[in-house]
């Protein structure tokens, strides 16, 4: 069964700005981004959506029906399967996986950087890589499902890449579904995020061998020296400690997972901002879902529903960050209930 789990920064090293490089709605604001709305005169390729000359996303589907696009977590860990809490709704609806830009077999835009110019290559991975760049590729996914407005489901980051996506493009969206949505809407997490909430939670035997590798993956003076294949492997390294942390065996690819993808989201982000007030335009219908059990504190979820208004909020128990499959009977029967409120 594959699990996919979310990362984000305790801390940002040696970012030359505090503030974020993007700001919700600067998509469609910022001449610098309209290479990625670009509509491509390109036909899509089987299990690939070609989104321009140099990139393509990997997607599969499930079921029949309406189209719903589910959005991984991460940043940069895709699905190779669906998800088991979905399979009862496949009759009346289609269920697109994608791997997003940077991970999985989709486009890996970066491998390895020849300048060491930092400010340069940060604007880069933005402009390319990180949230702009996702968030575009959901819509331009929209567009090649032919659907004026859909219903996304997002899991974790992506989660709170598809609440973003709603407030670039609140005219395109049906409905969200956010499942264990990524404590980022406020920078630093009150929590201190899934890195703290992990040291918190190994045997002491092990806090140092994990300081140690955060220090070595946040030390951003060197980031640029590294490559994709190097990040790739820091970030299947996280999961032992996951692991260890959650009491759980989540086991991924490393050939699946993104290197530059995380970091490129992360310092598009920076390392303070708040997010809360964007979130008040999403008027669409929104459910929440949170793992009782999860180590993420419900407080992520609340950043979302104390802001979205026509939003709720489902707790399902005995289940930790992945619902979907750890309940999938009740997660399906809460997903159902909501899709079907109108009928």
């Amino acid at each position: 069964m594959k699990k996919i789990f979310y990362t984000f920064p305790i801390l940002m090293l040696f970012v030359s700005c505090s503030g974020p490089l993007y700001q919700p709605q600067d998509l469609k604001k910022e001449s610098k981004y309209e290479h990625l709305l670009e509509i491509t005169s390109q036909k899509d390729k089987p299990n690939y959506f070609v989104i321009n000359d140099s990139i393509s996303l990997y997607y599969f589907s499930k079921g029949m029906g309406n189209p719903i696009i589910v959005i991984h977590g991460g940043p940069g860990y895709p699905y190779d399967e669906s998800w088991e809490g979905l399979s009862g709704l496949e009759n009346d609806y289609k269920f697109y996986y994608y791997h997003q830009r940077g991970c999985g077999k989709s486009t890996r835009p970066f491998d390895k950087f020849e300048s060491s110019n930092f400010y340069k290559n940060m604007n880069a991975l933005n402009e390319n890589l990180g949230l702009p760049a996702q968030i575009a590729d959901i819509e331009q996914i929209r567009r090649k499902l032919n659907q004026e407005k859909i219903t996304i489901i997002g899991h974790s980051f992506g989660g709170f890449l598809a609440s973003l996506y709603a407030i670039e493009f609140p005219g395109h969206v049906e409905s969200l579904i956010l499942v264990s949505p990524a404590e980022v809407v406020k920078m630093p997490a009150a929590s201190g995020g899934l890195y703290e909430l992990v040291k918190q939670s190994l045997p002491n035997e092990k806090l140092t061998e994990y300081q140690d590798y955060l220090d070595k993956c946040f030390n951003y003076k060197n980031l640029f020296e590294k490559s994709e294949q190097q990040l790739v492997a820091e970030n299947e390294e996280f999961i032992k400690y996951y692991n260890l942390a959650t009491k759980n065996n989540f086991n991924n690819k490393q050939t699946q997972i993104g290197g530059w993808i995380q970091h490129a989201c992360f310092l598009s982000m920076g390392k303070k901002h708040d997010y809360s007030e964007s979130l008040k335009q999403i008027m669409v219908p929104t459910l929440i879902i949170h793992g009782k059990n999860d180590i993420i504190p419900v407080n992520s979820c609340n950043q979302y529903h104390d802001n979205i208004p026509n939003s709720e909020l489902k707790d399902i128990p005995n289940s930790t960050h992945f619902p979907y499959d750890e309940q999938p009977k009740e997660f399906e029967r809460v997903v159902k209930k909501f899709l079907n409120r109108e009928k």
